[in-house]
């Protein structure tokens, strides 16, 4: 009868550690997905920064040029 509680036990902790690892992975790909948002934007940001860095340089370049 012990061999048949412990199996009954260890079951119930094996499930419970499945359930556990379930909603970390999720939790990691929740997290994962905003990353890869943030990371989307700050790129769309990067873009519009060096348009207007070079176009702050041609101007200088072309008030040099007067």
């Amino acid at each position: 009868m012990v061999s048949v509680r412990a199996a009954v036990s260890g079951t119930a902790d094996v499930a419970v550690n499945v359930r556990d690892a379930a909603e970390g992975a999720n939790e990691t790909g929740e997290t994962s997905s905003r990353m890869f948002a943030s990371a989307q934007a700050l790129s769309g940001e990067s873009l519009h920064l060096k348009a207007e860095v070079d176009g702050f340089l041609d101007r200088v370049h072309a008030a040099r040029g007067l």
